[in-house]
């Protein structure tokens, strides 16, 4: 595995750690390829897309959620008559999305999933881990280091209002700030990770627009960056 990969795979997982996911306790065919899904929806919004696992005949990576109701969300798939299994497992959200890029290369994703009518509407919230890092690895003990990571925390702002800074942080940097805490957190208590020294967070309203996409974000920079990936073993048994 590339050093550079490790750092992907960390971050990857710690983004992975801090999606949401609540149980499923029922599902109900309503007709019509229209399915209720019963579950806490307390954090989930219309056109969100959720991983639906452990859930007989319903499982998928990329499910979206049609309408929300009174406890439980809709689904529309195109098989009307799946049997409903009789024990039911979870969802998470796929949100916040990850992504290792360069900016150029990010712009050129975020621009080919508008053409999509399935991804259009998977691009944010974004965890952003700009490809600028240079990894070693000690021999000895199997620690990794990175000396600075720069993530980039980015969400989509309304173009068609010209919000003044202030009330940018009042009314959209809060999404932004939660997904930074529960980043932070996670990195504080991930088991691969042996040790940073220190983070700095910087608001950019209106970001620099890298990624032809008009949006608000967060940078955020994490030194020195020690962790431990558990390698795999390709050789066959």
């Amino acid at each position: 595995m590339a050093l550079n990969n490790t750092i992907q795979d960390l971050i990857g997982q710690v983004v992975d750690n801090i999606r949401i996911t609540s149980a499923i306790t029922a599902i109900i065919n309503a007709g019509g390829g229209v399915y209720n899904v019963f579950t806490d929806v307390k954090t989930l919004a219309v056109n969100d897309w959720v991983e639906i696992a452990d859930t007989d005949g319903f499982d998928s990576d990329n499910v979206k959620i049609v309408t929300i109701e009174t406890g439980y969300f809709t689904i529309l798939l195109t098989d009307e008559s799946i049997t409903i299994p009789s024990t039911f497992g979870t969802w998470k959200a796929n949100s916040p999305y990850c992504d290792y890029e360069n900016f150029k290369n990010e712009a050129s994703i975020l621009t080919s999933k508008n053409k999509s009518l399935v991804l259009k509407n998977q691009k944010f919230p974004l965890v952003f881990l700009l490809f600028t890092i240079n990894v070693t690895k000690n021999k000895r003990t199997g620690i990794h280091n990175a000396p600075t990571v720069t993530l980039y925390i980015i969400d989509r702002t309304d173009e068609k209002v010209n919000l003044y800074a202030k009330q940018k942080n009042e009314n959209e940097f809060p999404v932004l700030r939660n997904i930074e805490n529960l980043l932070t957190n996670e990195l504080t208590k991930n088991t691969n990770i042996q040790y940073f020294d220190e983070y700095t967070s910087e608001e950019l309203p209106y970001m620099p627009n890298k990624l032809n996409s008009q949006v608000n974000a967060i940078r955020l920079q994490i030194n020195d960056l020690k962790y431990m990936i558990l390698e795999c073993n390709t050789k066959n048994n």
